[in-house]
């Protein structure tokens, strides 16, 4: 029976037990309490009248429903559930109601009581709970407007226009010092890039064949051996007259080891031109 009163109290503002009392929900309003800090949302607060006796029939009505059973039999367990709850009221026994309340009878015979305050039957608060809250900072509005006229007062006007110049000098200033030494940078590296003896430098190779009534060119070396450059995957042949000729003597004690040397006359994509060009040569003595 407990549980159908307080289903009944979400959806009304008084439910009646016959021949015993009616519970009234009054609903109030949203409350804060500044010294503790806390809000409280709408809500129904309970509260038992014992002159509520009159059967209006919702309590019973209810039973019925709930129970699937005749008007006749919800009332005869209506009045069971008031016959206990008054003798163990005469005996000072305090009754509780769960999630609505406690009942309890004084020495005048006048039964008083106490809300349970355990859930909140407005359902337009469905959702809202107490809680508590940090409390708001005094903000002084006339802090504020002075705030405000010493940001627009020619001193501070004007430092703000030198640290406008000065954000656009300083990035001018790096860059026109940086530059110079990124360029010495890239001259140095080129310097260095020109004396790296594993560097890849162009031999200028004539692409046709060498004129034959021109000069020849006479070059010294300690081993005999045969000058091949490769080009396009193409073997260049060179011919070469070996010339052997003795260093004059500056001390006849000491003889000088004969020196050889090779005339190159020049580079050909074809060992008939080399040969051609050899044979020309040598008939030229």
């Amino acid at each position: 029976m407990e549980n159908y009163i307080k289903e009944l109290l979400f959806q009304h503002d008084c439910v009646i037990i016959p021949d015993f009392g009616g519970f009234i929900a009054n609903i109030q309003t949203a409350k804060i309490n500044q010294a503790q800090n806390s809000f409280s949302p709408p809500y129904k607060e309970i509260s038992f009248n014992r002159d509520l006796k009159h059967n209006d029939g919702l309590l019973i009505g209810y039973v019925s429903r709930a129970k699937n059973i005749g008007f006749v039999d919800a009332k005869r367990l209506v009045d069971s559930f008031v016959k206990n709850l008054n003798i163990k009221l005469n005996k000072g026994k305090k009754v509780i109601i769960e999630d609505v309340g406690a009942l309890q009878m004084d020495k005048e015979k006048n039964i008083q009581f106490e809300p349970s305050n355990t859930i909140n039957f407005l359902l337009d608060s469905y959702g809202l709970d107490h809680f508590n809250f940090d409390p708001l900072e005094e903000y002084d509005v006339t802090k504020r407007i002075q705030k405000k006229f010493e940001e627009r007062s020619p001193a501070s006007l004007s430092r703000r226009r030198t640290l406008r110049r000065l954000a656009i000098a300083i990035p001018v200033a790096v860059a026109l010092v940086l530059i110079p030494l990124k360029t010495n940078m890239l001259d140095f590296n080129a310097d260095i890039s020109s004396l790296n003896p594993f560097s890849k430098t162009e031999q200028a190779l004539p692409k046709t064949e060498a004129d034959i009534s021109g000069k020849t060119k006479i070059e010294k070396t300690d081993i005999e051996k045969p000058v091949t450059i490769e080009e396009t995957e193409k073997r260049v042949e060179t011919t070469t007259k070996t010339i052997t000729q003795q260093a004059p003597v500056s001390q006849p004690e000491k003889p000088v080891a004969d020196l050889h040397y090779y005339i190159i006359a020049g580079s050909f994509l074809s060992e008939n031109n080399a040969l051609g060009m050899k044979k020309q040569l040598t008939g030229q003595g």
